[in-house]
């Protein structure tokens, strides 16, 4: 029968959006298939094409996963951004662009993850975009703390 001049429809595929599909006309002939989107982390213009072969799923193309060091963070958008900040970093799903947790920091623009590296001597800034040296007078004898370095004491002799 019929399945054999019809395309498939699709449910869902990995960038796209089909909240607002419209199938319109899944036959080969004449057919018509609107409205799918590209995802967050995906950009883009989605477009869905004709099977070329009846019973098969009619094919959805034209959504590209963001590049490393770019994200997106909505729906139907046709580019990725690239404008996280240092004191920030881009999620692995390359859907957010989020700031560093207490305790990290990022000192580049477009990473994809915040560094614990800061040493005693030393403290992370409260924009989180720098791992800074106590000034002379004052101490951190702690890894990754956060804008502050304790006044040093004289001794008690």
């Amino acid at each position: 029968g019929c399945s054999l001049s019809t395309c498939q429809s699709i449910s869902s595929s990995p960038g796209y959006s089909g909240t607002n599909k419209v199938e319109t006309n899944r036959k080969i002939i004449g057919f018509q298939v609107t409205g799918w989107t590209c995802t967050s982390g995906y950009a883009g213009t989605a477009t869905a094409a004709v099977c070329s072969t009846g019973g098969e799923a009619y094919v959805l193309s034209g959504c590209t996963g963001c590049i490393t060091g770019q994200y997106q963070d909505q729906n139907d958008q046709s580019s990725c951004k690239d404008d996280c900040n240092a004191g920030s970093y881009i999620s692995s799903d390359k859907t957010t662009c989020a700031g560093c947790i207490t305790g990290k920091y990022q000192n580049q623009d477009d990473q994809s993850n915040c560094k614990d590296d800061c040493a005693a001597g030393s403290y992370i800034t409260s924009d989180k975009t720098s791992c800074a040296a106590c000034m002379t007078g004052k101490y951190q004898d702690q890894n990754d703390q956060s804008d502050q370095c304790l006044p040093s004491y004289p001794r008690n002799p």
